[in-house]
């Protein structure tokens, strides 16, 4: 030990330097602890973390939750998911008992996802109907997401009532699993036309979104927020492009009188499919009027060029990240016919600023909508 001090001694440049780079090295840490700590991450000195940043955190969480793969991105997974121990709660020829005491017969099955499986039934009367049932039994937690989201249905179907909107006719539980009964409409959705189709002649976009837009304004005048307005929920009452649409699943929806407790799931407090989401429903921030406009541009961007904005990026994460730190592209780099006028409507309601979007739906399509017919 006696010989390493004297050879310190021998040695001062040596001491020096090293001093000065393990003094370097503290301050280097010190300042990245302060950093990560006004960014709200998560430190401890010991054992030694600095935590991912909040944003990320629950955009990450995001990614895990819906499954960060090339389904997740589409609207729709193309076949039916539904798990095989609820196949025996609800299938072909199950008899339901309504809350109105009437009896549906399950006729086919529709679609199956992570929080619902909607079926086709038919009433004593042999009407056609659909079935949504929640893959959450009512002596589930009270605060579970989907419980939640079933009664927010109810609550939305009691409180609008237009001709643009998807009418909920009854409801019920069967085996414990809550469901509503929807009138049926056999059109598809817009998301089935675009699978289609690259782009939707102008008139038929003017058709689809003059309808749309009035619901959502309706919608809104009576304090209700959509939260997940995308094509899938946008449904055709025949199969015909010219005719009736209307906007259904009301399952996200906030009620602008009461924001109350969001789930901790992730799906549910973000609000809706990444694809459409408006960026500070991506950041968790609370949703408002503007976070449906920004969901109806890019319904409308898409209809006009077969695209969503941020489409090209791989994954959740990549794409909210994206709508939350970078400008939407502008339409017009996907298709060089769209006027100057529809371009700066459409950019304006895909900003990130919730207060420079159009006030309303309507307002969005005023004074476009002729140029929107001779695309």
């Amino acid at each position: 030990m006696d010989a390493f001090f004297q050879w310190l001694s021998n040695n001062p440049s040596i001491v020096t330097t090293t001093g000065f780079t393990l003094a370097a090295i503290i301050v280097i840490i010190i300042f990245m602890y302060v950093i990560a700590f006004f960014q709200g991450r998560d430190v401890s000195f010991w054992p030694p973390k600095i935590g991912s940043s909040p944003i990320n955190t629950k955009i990450s969480k995001a990614e895990q939750q819906l499954k960060d793969d090339e389904s997740t991105m589409r609207d729709e997974p193309s076949l039916p998911v539904i798990r095989k121990s609820d196949r025996s709660t609800a299938e072909a020829g199950t008899e339901l008992k309504t809350a109105r005491n009437e009896a549906i017969r399950i006729s086919d099955v529709l679609y199956g996802g992570i929080a619902t499986s909607i079926y086709k039934g038919v009433s004593k009367n042999n009407k056609t109907v659909i079935v949504k049932f929640y893959w959450i039994g009512v002596d589930s937690d009270s605060q579970n997401a989907f419980l939640r989201q079933f009664k927010t249905e109810i609550k939305a179907s009691e409180i609008l009532k237009h001709p643009s909107i998807v009418k909920i006719t009854d409801r019920g539980i069967h085996n414990k699993f809550p469901f509503i009964v929807m009138e049926y409409l056999a059109g598809g959705t817009l998301s089935d036309l675009l699978r289609t189709k690259d782009r939707i002649p102008g008139r038929a976009i003017i058709n689809i979104a003059s309808q749309i837009a009035e619901a959502i304004d309706f919608m809104h005048q009576n304090g209700v927020i959509h939260r997940d307005i995308k094509a899938s929920n946008i449904l055709f009452e025949e199969n015909d492009i010219m005719g009736k649409v209307l906007l259904g699943d009301f399952g996200l929806a906030r009620f602008l009188s009461e924001y109350n407790q969001e789930s901790s799931n992730m799906y549910t407090i973000m609000g809706g499919s990444p694809r459409y989401m408006a960026p500070e429903l991506a950041e968790g921030k609370e949703p408002s009027p503007a976070s449906d406009i920004y969901s109806f541009g890019v319904v409308l961007f898409r209809m006009m060029t077969g695209k969503a904005p941020f489409e090209e990026r791989k994954g959740v994460y990549a794409t909210l990240h994206e709508k939350v730190n970078t400008d939407a592209p502008d339409i017009r780099s996907f298709r060089s016919d769209i006027t100057e006028e529809v371009a700066s409507k459409i950019t304006a309601s895909l900003s990130r600023i919730p207060a420079s979007r159009p006030k309303s739906a309507k307002a969005l399509l005023e004074n476009i909508e002729q140029d929107i017919v001779k695309l």
